[in-house]
């Protein structure tokens, strides 16, 4: 049997409930990376309570995920530890690393991550744990040392409920990976309609639509059916060219910084601009682009000092941002309980008006166009 630079390992999460049993996630890394996992290690974290889903079997596509209820934009749905974490690199093909993974975790964990989907021949993944990883595996980030070739630097992870979540070109809901509390958290990209099947995509949803399906059916074995790639060709590829421009889009058109300092340029530009692009994502359902013209819009009313629109996306952008991006959730939450903390507030505005007065004062009296000898030719 070949080595591997990989050891086997077992984390083992303590429950905050004392009757309950410990969380175990089984793990495949190199030895260097063992020093630098979370440590303490977290609590494990407690299920969600009345969750806002359900995990039904469907005629085409197996197990899938629906909403039990209207589910808010942003709004948390599901968190969980993984069961597995592999790295992306197989193995020698002799190597039982991928089975000893499977066989340190509790029979009841192992037995439901069997029922997972694995759409790789036993030619090609020999092992059936490795065959689910390869299918379900979400791409995690993870402490490395320095000297760690990049190409080694890539891991996978596994989740017992969240991936029987199926893909969509144009998601209702995406993941963010925890590392300090070994946990992935599925939020609404949009709001999520009760009864409505919740969708993660598993590929870049930019790409065009023949190179989206090509991709989904050699690495998944399913051709996708969304909206999207059901489109005529003439719309799909209308389709394609606005997926492309969105993937590009802030590089091409105006955006907050520097606008912000441009008292060239009108007022509402960049608001216009980021208008058009939020009906374009709404249009191609790619929702994971929101954020950044949401923090931009709320930033452009900011630095305008227009309070009443200023707090309406700023709310907005604290829902959409509260598990996506936690930290700048909380700088907008304090901007929304006093707009005066963000330092520019109404800058271009102050500026106009300081702008108009110098020019009033620059300007020449106006001149007397009365003439006395207007009066004599009357007369």
């Amino acid at each position: 049997m070949m080595e591997t630079p990989y050891t086997l390992h077992k984390f083992c999460l303590r429950s905050p409930t004392s009757s309950l049993p410990p969380t175990i996630i089984s793990a495949l890394f190199h030895p260097s990376m063992i020093p630098l996992l979370p440590t303490p290690l977290p609590l494990a974290t407690p299920v969600i309570a009345n969750p806002s889903f359900e995990i039904k079997h469907t005629p085409h596509k197996a197990f899938a995920m629906y909403a039990t209820r209207d589910i808010p934009e942003g709004g948390l749905i599901h968190i969980e530890h993984p069961v597995f974490i592999v790295p992306n690199k197989p193995l020698p093909r002799d190597h039982a690393g991928y089975d000893q993974v499977g066989s340190q975790l509790p029979k009841h964990a192992f037995e439901e991550m069997m029922t997972m989907a694995n759409c790789r021949s036993k030619q090609d993944c020999p092992s059936p744990v490795e065959g689910i990883a390869r299918t379900n595996a979400l791409m995690i980030e993870l402490n490395f040392p320095p000297e760690m070739d990049a190409s080694a630097k890539n891991y996978g992870a596994a989740f017992l409920i969240l991936n029987r979540a199926n893909h969509s070109c144009g998601p209702n809901a995406a993941i963010k990976w925890n590392l300090p509390t070994l946990t992935a958290s599925m939020y609404a990209l949009r709001p999520i309609l009760a009864g409505e099947e919740i969708t993660k995509t598993y590929i870049d949803p930019s790409l065009p639509r023949s190179e989206r399906i090509a991709h989904l059916q050699e690495n998944y074995g399913f051709t996708c059916d969304c909206q999207w790639c059901n489109l005529p060709t003439s719309s799909s590829l209308d389709s394609d060219a606005t997926r492309a421009a969105l993937r590009i889009r802030l590089l091409t058109h105006p955006s907050y910084p520097k606008w912000s300092t441009d008292l060239a340029r009108a007022d509402d530009v960049v608001l216009n601009s980021h208008f058009d692009a939020l009906q374009l994502i709404e249009q191609e359902g790619m929702h994971g682009l929101q954020g950044i013209y949401l923090e931009e819009i709320a930033l452009c009313y900011a630095i305008l000092g227009d309070e009443d629109r200023f707090r309406m996306w700023a709310e907005r952008l604290v829902r959409r941002c509260k598990v996506e991006d936690s930290k700048l959730a909380n700088v907008f939450e304090s901007y929304l309980g006093d707009v005066r903390r963000f330092k520019r507030w109404a800058w271009r505005r102050v500026q106009r008006k300081q702008m108009q007065g110098k020019k009033a004062r620059a300007l020449p009296p106006p001149e007397d166009l009365f003439s006395p000898f207007l009066l004599e030719a009357q007369a």
